[in-house]
Parts: C-alpha cells; structure tokens; sequence
C-alpha cells in the first residue's frame, strides 16, 4: 500500500509539472531575434517563485532609437497585450546594445521593462517595405507571414529616396486603400502614424509607385 501510495504522490507531482503554464515574449526581429513567435524557446520566460511571476532577460540586443513592440504568449496561442488588447511598448531613446529584462505578473498581466544600455552598436542599413491592403500590395498587411511581404521591399539609388512600383493594380472607385512603410520586416518602426491611402476616382487597373524618404519620413504614392 505505501508503494502504491508513493507512485500515485510521484504520478501527481509529475502532472503537476506537465501542467505549469508557458510564457514567451513574442516581438519584432530587432527586439526578440526572431518575428512575432510566440513559441520561442529563445524567448520563454522562467519563473523562481512557483509561478506568480516570470522573467526573461536577453543581453547584447542591438537596438535603434525608437518604440519597439511586443506581446506575452501563453501556451503558444493566448496573446496578451495591455489592458485594451494592445501591444506592450519598450521605448529606446538612444541608439546602443541593451539588456533588456522583461517581468510578467500572472495575477494581473502586468509586464515591467527595463532596458539597461551596455554598450555602443553598429548597424546594417534598413529594408524599407510597402505593407497593406491586399488589392495594393498582394499580401494584407502581413497576415500571411513578413516573408510575403518581402516581394514589396522598396529600392534605392541614393540611401535616402526609396520607391516601389507596382503595375496592373485592380482598384475601384472611391475606396480608401491602406498602406504603410516599415523598416526591417517588423511593425517596431512604420510610417506614417496613421495609414497613407490610395484613392482613385474610376474603376480601372493602375500602376502605383510608392514613395519614402528615409531622412523626412515622409510617405506618399502616385
């Protein structure tokens, strides 16, 4: 009877293991080193106090100014955001290497982090993508995956002025097309804030040519 009793204390503990909830941080590339993968093993936090809260810490990520995103996932398919359903922000101010701390309270899905730069880096210059309505780029807004967006990465002759053109659009009348520019195959860095449009006033087929301007920022399309 005790070694029965021993077997089932083993077999419950066992289970019990088998039963903790997973978290990972899922991103941009720049941030996580891989796109949005909420089943990372690279990225899944680790608890030291049974459970109530998790932790990841990442060394040596090369980041550039500005607002990066990011989101928790629980057993590989519970996205968690922010109280509104949103993305969770890390804000850089200044070019550099970091090591970046993510916390995540279970009890309330809360995430503090914090970013402690360690060092100066070098970077590779950016790609600069078209990303959004379907009928503009054949790929809505990324849905598919970033890799079928990348037959809309944007070309330059200077570094600075990047275009893209597109031919044999069908568009109709008065419809408000979407689009924006991203760096990098990641939402971390896109322009403009709010979406640039394409608009035409006559049903037809259109060739659409994108324009950015790396320096202004500025989006438009003819």
């Amino acid at each position: 009877m005790k070694k029965i009793f021993t077997l089932i204390a083993v077999l419950a503990c066992a289970l019990g293991v088998q039963a903790q909830d997973t978290y990972v941080v899922a991103g941009g590339e720049n941030l996580m080193g891989v796109n949005w993968d909420g089943s990372s093993a690279d990225n899944q936090m680790a608890s030291t106090d049974g459970g109530a809260t998790f932790t990841l810490v990442k060394t040596g990520v090369k980041l550039r100014a500005g607002n990066y995103e990011y989101k928790i996932v629980k057993n590989g398919s519970e996205w968690i955001g922010d109280a509104e359903g949103n993305n969770f922000k890390l804000n850089i101010e200044e070019n550099g290497e970091y090591k970046v701390t993510f916390t995540f309270t279970v009890a309330t899905s809360a995430v503090e982090t914090n970013a402690e730069k360690t060092g100066e880096a070098t970077f590779e210059d950016q790609t600069w993508t078209v990303v959004g309505a379907k009928a503009l780029t054949g790929a809505s807004w990324a849905d598919d995956g970033w890799e079928a967006t990348y037959v809309n990465d944007m070309t330059s002759t200077d570094g600075v002025n990047f275009t893209l053109v597109k031919e044999d659009l069908v568009l109709e009348s008065g419809v408000d097309y979407g689009f924006k520019v991203v760096a990098d195959h990641a939402w971390d860095e896109s322009y403009p804030e709010d979406n640039a449009t394409v608009t035409v006033t006559e049903n037809g087929k259109y060739t659409v040519t994108f324009k950015f301007n790396k320096d202004t920022k500025e989006v438009s399309a003819d």
